[in-house]
């Protein structure tokens, strides 16, 4: 736990130092490190532990090949899947630039310019602080972060497992330990065995029909809704999806810390249970969950709210239990809560004084998924952890010591109730009626499959370490090869899917390798602002785009703010603004103007630095008059049809608000 722990200290201590100074940058970063080492060798000296023996190295060198073995698989396949386009990359890539560009905070927004940013970014603030500090371009930064993402992903799932099976035999929990690191890096639902394998299969015989197309990697989280199709369509990812195509999202960043999380959870836990443990080593472990669940809030808020129940009810079955032992002992678990929730509003608040909330309330749902297709996505997961569950309490000789017991109940509790949460409420939101719970369904569903491969890990772990006189080794190994091969076998996609180009792409980490191939106007755009722009706070205007489109690849790609990136995600993040709707406006009469007066009309309002004029903007601009945007300032930069017009070669724009005066 200590890698993650330390990374996160760190990046809460710059992020609330960046508030006061303009201290983001790699040198500040460096003393803090420096001084929070000498720190740590000076506490451990004290107490006697700056030497280690050779047992706990190997046992420290065989957690970090946990670590690196999975960093380097996913590098290795990550590096022919490398480009930073498609889906949401560019709007997490955007935000990761954006950071990487200013020493203070918060973060502008690159696709609002003159705003912050008006969601949860504080794991791409990780991206930047890492790559900041390691002297690392964003452009490689941003594949090497998904990297980190994947081993810590694999190490603290393999640590959890393992130590909650600490009393079943060795070779056990090892072997479900790593199953649990592969089944939440690679591994699935069931959908891709019985769709992937199964029916093509039953097709070959003739026992099923064709389907319309054939079976995608994409196809188990469109699932819903989507086969058949129905007016109810959700989105319910899982981990190895989200590795796989990249998108470094604020639910993948935080998927880490929600392992940490957990691992807190049974120390907390352990802690409790041991009558001769310090009390505070028992709130400290409480406090940090409550300062996890706090940086929830910045990372991914869907998360804060999930896990903050969770805590919430692990104190409220806390205090009913102090109930039984006197008023000292309940006066002691109300502060517990009291600091829990001091602790979560404290660590939260220097994000929640710049963010607005826009999100509107739960509604109940008129329609749900099918049993058949729940099951599919969840049921095997749900039913080895309730199987887990069931065997660890029975009987006096039970497998799992009491704080692993309690654990194991909540986390499959709360995995079962994220799972179901989408089939009563939804959040509201700006999605279409065919699509009105799929957002709530993709953000519960994806804690509920993290936490119920966890649970299911340990039950099987619980399951084969039952003794009996009928259970022979074969029939055993037949059982495990039968409930794990299923959502295992999604792993063979991802790897085809991974492995598959290499004859074909070059291997690199460099994500933004494809624009020099494939949109060389564009790099050198791209390379002469990072040369030239150095006020990124300056903000530039080029052709927008729709979701997921090419559009404001520019501000992506540098971090320099624009008047408006993708207007669909803006309002998205700002709640309908008509601000946004009007800045969509300014910038289609900016690119269509006929007259200098009406192109100098929408720069007054903004008063951007650069204006570039490239063939994105002619081909979403038709009536694009180069000629007459090039007269609104001086060219300082042209590749073919591309240019860079300096507007105010002069000026020093001061404007931080919506709109400049002129």
């Amino acid at each position: 736990m200590a890698k993650p722990l330390s990374l996160l200290g760190l990046a809460f201590v710059v992020w609330i130092a960046a508030r006061f100074a303009p201290v983001f940058h790699a040198k500040f970063l460096w003393i803090v490190v420096v001084a929070a080492a000498v720190a740590t060798a000076i506490i451990a000296r004290q107490r006697g532990m700056l030497w280690v023996d050779r047992t706990t190295l190997r046992r420290l060198a065989a957690a970090e090949l946990r670590f690196i073995v999975p960093f380097i698989f996913y590098a290795s396949m990550r590096g022919f899947n490398h480009d930073i386009i498609g889906l949401e990359k560019f709007m997490d890539f955007a935000f990761m630039n954006a950071a990487m560009a200013t020493a203070s905070l918060p973060v502008p927004d690159p696709w609002f310019s003159g705003e912050s940013i008006n969601y949860y970014y504080f794991g791409h603030f990780l991206a930047a602080l890492l790559s900041k500090l390691s002297g690392t371009p964003a452009t490689y930064g941003y594949n090497l972060m998904l990297c980190t993402l994947f081993g810590a992903t694999f190490q603290l799932a393999y640590t959890f497992v393992f130590e909650m099976a600490r009393h079943l035999k060795a070779g056990v929990r090892s072997a479900m330990a790593l199953v649990a690191g592969a089944w939440l890096t690679i591994g699935g639902n069931v959908h891709g065995f019985v769709y992937g394998f199964v029916k093509p299969l039953m097709i070959e015989f003739g026992l099923a029909k064709v389907p319309d197309h054939v079976f995608l990697i994409s196809d188990p989280t469109r699932f819903v809704g989507h086969n058949p199709a129905t007016n109810d369509k959700l989105i319910h990812e899982f981990p190895a999806y989200a590795f796989y195509v990249g998108d470094l999202h604020a639910h993948l960043i935080n998927l880490h810390v929600v392992l940490l999380l957990a691992c807190i959870l049974l120390a907390w836990f352990r802690s409790c249970a041991d009558q001769t443990s310090a009390l505070f080593r028992r709130q400290g472990w409480m406090l940090v969950a409550a300062w996890l669940i706090g940086l929830f809030a910045m990372t991914n808020s869907w998360d804060g709210l999930m896990y903050g129940a969770m805590l919430g009810t692990i104190l409220s079955g806390h205090l009913f239990s102090a109930l039984r032992h006197g008023r000292r002992a309940t006066v002691a678990a109300i502060g517990d809560g009291m600091r829990a929730v001091v602790v979560i509003g404290a660590t939260a608040l220097p994000f929640v004084l710049y963010f607005q909330s826009h999100s509107a309330r739960f509604l109940p749902t008129h329609s749900h998924t099918p049993v058949w297709q729940w099951l599919i996505l969840y049921g095997l997961q749900a039913a080895l952890a309730l199987a887990g569950c069931a065997i660890a309490f029975r009987g006096r000789r039970r497998l799992l010591a009491e704080p692993e017991r309690c654990l194991l109940a909540v986390l499959t509790l709360f995995g079962i109730t994220f799972a179901l949460v989408p089939e009563f409420v939804y959040m509201k939101d700006i999605y279409g009626s065919d699509y009105y719970r799929s957002n709530t369904a993709f953000k519960f569903g994806f804690q509920a499959f993290s936490l119920l491969t966890l649970c299911a890990c340990v039950g099987i772990a619980i399951l084969l370490s039952i003794r009996t006189e009928k259970m022979q080794r074969i029939f055993v190994l037949s059982v495990l090869e039968l409930v794990l091969v299923p959502p295992l076998y999604y792993g063979w996609f991802v790897v085809q899917g991974g492995f598959s180009v290499w004859r074909d792409r070059e291997w690199t980490l460099d994500g933004q390798r494809y624009l020099l191939h494939s949109h060389p106007e564009d790099y050198a755009v791209i390379n002469w602002l990072a040369a030239h722009g150095s006020n990124r706070r300056q903000p530039l205007v080029e052709g927008m785009g729709d979701s997921y489109s090419f559009g404001a690849r520019i501000s992506a790609n540098t971090g320099i703010p624009t008047i408006m990136g993708w207007p669909v995600h803006e309002q998205l993040w700002r709640g309908s603004d008509p601000e946004v709707w009007r800045r969509r406006d300014d910038v289609n009469r900016l690119y269509n103007a006929k007259t200098v007066q009406d192109a100098r009309s929408v720069l007054k309002r903004y008063r951007p630095r650069w204006l570039i004029v490239g063939q994105y903007e002619r081909q979403r601009y038709p009536e694009l008059n180069a000629e007459l945007l090039a007269a609104l300032g001086h060219t300082v930069f042209r590749a073919g049809e591309t240019l860079i017009v300096d507007l105010y070669p002069q000026a020093e724009p001061t404007c931080v608000n919506r709109a400049c005066a002129p």
